[in-house]
């Protein structure tokens, strides 16, 4: 044999490693897409589910807002209650007071008056 035919053998031996190693890729790759095209095909038929998701999201959203709005309204109407509830708590203990004064003042001086005939 010759170093030509050495040459050729090496080349030809190169060549055949070289390409099974290109099959091997493309094996590979071709695997590797199936399953690509197989996690599209499941994200494309889950695609109606997130529509539906993004639905309910929306709704709630809405509800919350609008829940969100009757807080307000009654953090609103139980500040106005509370400031009504002073005032009215302060319009009508004085005159109860003082009723209650003049009560307790008469009562005294009606039993000072009994007081003072029995002593008579």
């Amino acid at each position: 044999m010759t170093a030509s035919d050495l040459a050729a053998v090496l080349v030809s031996i190169a060549s055949i490693a070289t390409l099974v190693l290109v099959v091997l890729a493309v094996v590979w790759i071709n695997r590797t897409l199936t399953l690509v095209r197989r996690v599209a095909e499941q994200l494309e038929a889950s695609l109606p589910a997130v529509a539906e998701l993004q639905k309910t999201v929306d709704a709630a959203n809405a509800e919350l807002e609008r829940v969100d709005h009757f807080l307000d309204s009654a953090e609103a109407v139980t500040a106005t209650v509370g400031t009504a509830s002073r005032l009215a708590l302060g319009a009508v203990s004085n005159p109860i007071i003082r009723g209650a004064a003049m009560a307790a003042g008469a009562g005294r001086a009606a039993g000072s008056l009994r007081h003072r005939r029995r002593q008579e």
